[in-house]
């Protein structure tokens, strides 16, 4: 069966280096750009507003090639959950693999500006917000990454409850964005506490009552669930309140990195940046949201895991 792979990541990030060699060490694999058909169609490589046209060309490109038995690598930076399900409807004949390019922001950023095409920092900042890590609940085949680094062990005692002072220390004496949640404040108009206390509360909430064998990663998902907030604090004008858009996914980019560093395996880290990514969408469940759009994107199983965390989250204010 052919194979049409599909590359996810932020400009920067190495996709194109990384399906040029593909393709110059196989004969049997094309990448198909959207940069190059932006560039073939409309003569402007940063032409954007044809966006749906490039890629339904893409897709039926994609789609004749694979029906020849020629392999695809999809080469666009794929960050979007939605418009990934509707890649995997649309191919789900084929075996659909996504590699997902796990690379610091920083690198990402300081490759995209000494490259020839520059992203702007706004949309760079923008993209990084909105991105979804790819999961199995959107349909892959595989999921495989790049980017993940040198191994660190993981250290957590996971049958030991920590006091909060012992929680603090914890953040403080590992990674720099853990560190970072320490004595935060949230100034929000939904938490009280400081974002390591709430963080502290619902880790207990998981300790103290959640059961399953997964408990592990449930704890790995509560201490890492709003590690982005920092990052995306802001204050609308004349509002003493901040906000926190797509925290969530800011979050679980950066706890996709750390536990990666830290031995963790893919399915484990999905598991966990699942939980991340989805628990706003939970929250909302819980304060009266409908809950079967989740339920069906889901299924029964991790509906029940993020409204047991949506209700710890809930009670550490």
């Amino acid at each position: 069966m052919p194979i049409v792979t599909m590359l996810c990541g932020l400009p920067g990030s190495g996709k194109s280096y990384y399906a040029d060699g593909i393709v110059k060490e196989n004969n049997n694999i094309v990448k198909l750009s959207s940069d190059d058909l932006r560039l073939e169609l409309y003569n402007d490589v940063n032409d954007y507003t044809h966006n749906g046209e490039v890629f339904a060309a893409l897709y039926e490109r994609a789609r004749q090639l694979l029906e020849n038995n020629v392999n695809v690598i999809i080469d666009a930076t794929n960050l979007n959950r939605s418009k990934r399900i509707e890649f995997i409807r649309i191919f789900k004949r084929f075996f659909k693999e996504i590699v997902y390019f796990n690379r610091p922001f920083d690198l990402s950023y300081m490759r995209n500006v000494t490259r020839e095409r520059v992203v702007s920092e706004d949309v760079f900042n923008r993209m990084y917000k909105n991105a979804h890590i790819p999961s199995y609940l959107e349909g892959w085949d595989s999921i495989e990454d790049l980017g993940s680094g040198c191994l660190r062990g993981a250290d957590l005692d996971f049958n030991t409850l920590m006091s909060y002072d012992e929680f603090e220390r914890y953040l403080l004496q590992r990674f720099c964005d853990l560190a970072m949640i320490v004595n935060f404040p949230q100034d929000s108009k939904h938490h009280t506490l400081s974002l390591s206390r709430h963080t502290y509360y619902v880790y207990k909430g998981i300790f103290d009552d959640y059961n399953n064998t997964d408990k592990q990663l449930m704890i790995l998902a509560a201490i890492l669930h709003d590690i982005g907030k920092p990052y995306c604090k802001s204050f609308n004008e004349d509002d003493r309140y901040a906000h926190y858009y797509q925290h969530e996914n800011v979050s679980a980019q950066l706890a996709y990195r750390i536990l990666r560093l830290m031995g963790y395996g893919i399915t484990d880290v999905l598991m966990v940046t699942d939980v991340i990514q989805l628990h706003m969408w939970a929250l909302n469940v819980l304060n009266g949201g409908n809950g079967e759009k989740l339920k069906s994107y889901v299924g029964e199983d991790m509906f029940e895991k993020l409204m047991f965390f949506a209700k710890c989250d809930q009670n550490a204010k």
